[in-house]
């Protein structure tokens, strides 16, 4: 895949996820905290979740965009940690997936405007796409946050962004049904 396909496509998934957590503004204070069991995250907490990771690499990936060099619509690369960090994450690998203490936002003190944190992150998010058509996102610069001297891509942390996006994002619309079939009454025959 050229960087101009990948760019394209990241894109066009970041306005699916931006429309998926919109939609979540409409549930209830209860329903966003809402949990199956205490194990299990509420809605807030995905998104929360999410927050803590934006956080580190949203920045991350707007430093390595300095040190860039100039665009070239060639092949995507891939580095070892890159390929590994996405396949972990995307939304096909249903294999739970442990987050670090310092990212798991569970029993937190969370309210709905954790939304729009992640929405405003979403907006940064829409500019970096729109400055990485001008950059070698090829360009070996983004640490990885769990320990910071193994680098990934550029385009390889715009797309595991993305993909650890989708699976949060996934994992809340699961939480909404859940929610649905709780509230469902019972007939009695």
């Amino acid at each position: 895949m050229k960087t101009n396909e990948l760019l394209e496509k990241l894109s066009d998934e970041l306005t699916i996820i931006i429309d998926e957590v919109n939609a979540l503004k409409a549930l209830s204070d209860e329903q966003l905290n809402w949990k199956e069991n205490a194990e299990r995250w509420s809605v807030l907490e995905c998104i929360e979740h999410l927050n803590r990771y934006n956080n580190f690499y949203l920045t991350a990936i707007e430093q390595a965009f300095d040190s860039a060099g100039k665009f070239i619509d060639e092949d995507v690369r891939s580095t070892w940690i890159g390929s590994k960090s996405i396949s972990m994450m995307h939304p096909s690998n249903l294999k739970k997936q442990r987050t670090f203490k310092k990212m798991n936002p569970v029993n937190s003190e969370i309210n709905r405007e954790a939304i729009n944190d992640f929405l405003r992150d979403q907006e940064k998010l829409e500019k970096l796409f729109t400055r990485a058509a001008s950059i070698n996102i090829n360009t070996k610069k983004v640490p990885v946050e769990f320990f910071r001297l193994l680098k990934m891509n550029i385009g390889e942390a715009l797309e595991f962004v993305i993909v650890h996006e989708q699976r949060h994002v996934l994992q809340t619309h699961t939480i909404k049904l859940k929610i649905t079939e709780t509230k469902r009454p019972v007939l009695a025959v």
